[in-house]
């Protein structure tokens, strides 16, 4: 009698299966789960590993060069007896100019349905406007908020346009939380990019000394006035750093201001240059406790040093500043800077605000459209939908008048405006996002 034995099929599986790149050079570890020998070996020249194979589970990094080129593709591919599969890796290419010049004229229409993408938000802080917004996907909506009275912010999750919050998270002493950006990052958890470093004055924590970006966890306090990966920009006297982020592109946008002087400053960088700046220690004075208008902050003006990323290391692809308009000549910035954007070849300047006029409000909000050097690309135009305000309580907005511009995002060629509205003092404040197409 003869008897046989068949050994069983060895598996193999590689977690992740794909890899996103940016344009800089690179690696990422990759879990290998084998019951036996393999090995691995790449299909461009661009792509390198740690090992040539290993016997059993192992982990190899898998490494690639700076692209200056188009986006490319390249494949990992590991082997066995009897099997293979394979690794992508997609590397994003250099910088590719924006194609068209931003198309505003809808800011001019009439208020419209299909002009409000999001309407009524309740956030967690249910009587305080929202100072920044952004949204991952159709999902994933990102709210902040900076009340004036308060060592606290707030970040708040909404899972989807017009659909109030569903978690939130809290930050002390972080600033006024103008400007946020939002991150799906690769490792699979969502990414704040916000004020850090703020300071204690009439309007609550703000004039802030940096930017961090820190992980979005419901439920939780953050503490300390900056947390996780923090920037600064060392220029003498600037403050109120306030971030936008082209991920696409990998631009990053940092606009502040000077005590004292009428202008906004805008410097324009390489995302992943300033992602690969080393860290140094840095040393920030942060006013605390001196505002009688903040509860319970009993906090006193303090020295903190810390590790950073300081762009004034780098050279920036662009640079400009705004000056102070006037009202009655119809200059830019002569309301209230409510936020700015990059976006592939051009930066984005939103103002407005929202003035009484007796018992009600007359709201004014202007969008301006620039190149990196401060060249006017599309002239200042007004958001007209909000100057109607009997069309805005017809479609809900607000009873008397009050929508005032609070961020802004440009995406896939549609230009978002947020709002903040509400029907007097007292009242809940409710978040808003008309939308337009600019392409």
């Amino acid at each position: 009698m003869v008897i046989s034995c068949t050994k069983p099929e060895m598996t193999l599986t590689v977690n992740p299966q794909t890899i996103d790149a940016g344009r800089s050079a690179g690696s990422k570890l990759v879990n290998v789960t084998a019951g036996g020998s393999w090995k691995v070996e790449t299909s461009a020249s661009w792509l390198s590993t740690s090992r040539p194979g290993a016997d059993g589970t192992a982990v190899v990094k898998i490494s690639w060069t700076a692209n200056e080129a188009e986006t490319r593709v390249g494949k990992v591919l590991f082997t066995w007896k009897g099997g293979s599969t394979e690794l992508t890796v997609t590397q994003k290419g250099a910088f590719v100019p924006e194609s068209y010049v931003p198309d505003l004229s809808g800011m001019a229409a009439p208020l419209s349905a299909s002009m409000i993408f999001s309407k009524g938000v309740m956030l967690y802080k249910q009587k305080n406007i929202m100072q920044g917004f952004d949204f991952t996907d159709a999902s994933h909506f990102y709210y902040s908020q900076g009340p004036s009275s308060d060592k606290y912010q707030y970040l708040s999750f909404c899972p989807g346009p017009s659909v109030g919050y569903t978690s939130y998270m809290t930050l002390e002493r972080f600033g006024h939380m103008t400007q946020i950006v939002a991150e799906a990052a690769e490792d699979g958890n969502t990414y704040i990019w916000c004020n850090s470093n703020g300071q204690s004055g009439s309007d609550g924590y703000g004039e802030n000394l940096s930017f961090s970006r820190i992980q979005y966890k419901p439920g939780t306090t953050l503490k300390g006035g900056y947390a996780g990966d923090t920037f600064v920009l060392s220029k003498t006297g600037h403050m109120d750093l306030q971030v936008s982020v082209d991920f696409d592109y990998r631009r990053l946008l940092v606009g502040t201001r000077v005590s004292g002087k009428a202008f906004r400053y805008f410097w324009v960088y390489d995302l992943d240059q300033a992602l690969n700046l080393p860290l140094k220690d840095v040393t920030l004075n942060v006013r605390m406790g001196t505002a009688s208008n903040i509860t319970n902050d009993d906090a006193t003006t303090a020295s903190r040093t810390f590790k950073a990323r300081d762009l004034a290391d780098l050279t920036p692809l662009g640079y400009f500043e705004i000056p102070r308009g006037s009202v009655e000549a119809g200059q830019t910035y002569s309301y209230s800077h409510q936020g700015h954007e990059v976006h592939g070849d051009y930066v984005w300047f939103y103002e407005g605000n929202a003035v009484a006029d007796g018992s009600n409000y007359k709201s004014y909000a202007y969008v301006t459209v620039y190149d990196y050097q401060g060249k006017v690309v599309v002239k200042r135009t007004a958001l007209k939908a909000i100057e109607d305000n009997n069309a805005m309580s017809s479609f809900g907005l607000t009873k008397i008048g009050y929508a005032e511009g609070e961020s802004m995002k440009v995406k896939d060629g549609k230009l978002y405006l947020g709002l903040a509205c509400h029907d007097g003092s007292g009242t809940y404040r409710y978040s808003d996002i008309l939308v337009f197409n600019i392409k």
